[in-house]
């Protein structure tokens, strides 16, 4: 296992069993790795409000020998985790060539950790709260924002109440104003989260929505907070992340669910190929 996945998979396996000290400093650590490389364990533990002890009792919790050990391999995801422009700056110089391979040889990679990773179960609970919903909101900011367009363009074909979320005009908390206890607002978010897509979210589960999140990791701002938390892999060695596997997830949601209401969703999906033909939308 590559050095940037270990402290994910040791925090994911020992969460838990953590104790609450322990927990706050492992949500602390995934939502501000670029700051604990810099922090003592003191330090850390100060900033937490817990004790030196307490974050050296982390480490061990999570099978790792000291604090100091705990920094090492946090240098090391912090490989996917720097800003853009930091990413950019240390990436080495390749050929053209070799980048374009490279781009496909990390998206089929990305692709095959989903896969490996993926439980149908999960899916299948995303694609039961979806079909019982009365309105489904579908939210991404920043990049996020082109896989919930995906995702709801798609969606609308099938669904008759699906609303994307937008930042135009400002208006993303007037929208969340109007979902209720049975509705679904599902949440696209990755590293470096947006802030809104968290405020956004928790503002839908206070008034009772259900949440499906598809995003990086169960204890990222978002994964935290959903009833249903769909995690793909978005590694890159560029400066951009890897959007292919959330993009394969959303089509996976769709085709699952297209697949509920088979007849009905036949005639609609023909109902609108005679309207666009009728508007002339199509080339040929």
């Amino acid at each position: 296992m590559a050095e940037t996945h270990v402290l994910e998979e040791r925090i994911k396996k020992s969460y838990p069993v953590l104790t609450k000290s322990q927990k706050k400093i492992a949500e602390f650590i995934l939502a501000n790795p670029e700051d604990v490389v810099f922090l003592s364990s003191r330090s850390l533990g100060q900033k937490l409000g817990v004790s030196d002890a307490t974050v050296v009792r982390f480490s061990n919790a999570i099978g790792v020998s000291g604090f100091s050990e705990l920094q090492r391999i946090l240098q090391s995801w912090l490989k996917v985790k720097l800003a853009p422009s930091e990413k950019l700056k240390t990436t080495s110089a390749r050929s053209r060539n070799s980048v374009y391979a490279e781009i496909f040889k990390t998206n089929l990679d990305t692709l095959r950790k989903t896969q490996q990773e993926f439980a149908d179960s999960k899916i299948e609970q995303a694609i039961e709260a979806l079909n019982r919903a009365r309105k489904v909101f579908v939210l991404g900011l920043r990049r996020s924002h082109s896989i919930a367009f995906h995702l709801y363009y798609n969606l609308s074909h099938i669904l008759d109440n699906v609303f994307l979320i937008s930042t135009a005009y400002g208006l993303p908390y007037d929208q969340i104003v109007e979902i209720g206890k049975r509705d679904v607002l599902v949440s696209i978010s990755f590293p470096r989260y947006a802030k809104g897509t968290e405020e956004i979210t928790r503002a839908a589960k206070q008034r009772e929505a259900t949440i499906i999140a598809i995003t990086d990791h169960p204890l990222s701002p978002i994964g935290q907070i959903a009833d249903v938390s769909l995690q793909v892999s978005n590694e890159s060695p560029f400066f951009f992340g890897s959007l292919v596997s959330a993009i394969v997830i959303a089509d996976c949601i769709v085709g699952g669910l297209s697949l509920k209401h088979k007849a009905r969703n036949v005639n609609r999906l023909k109902s609108l190929e005679i309207t666009l033909r009728k508007f002339g939308v199509w080339l040929s």
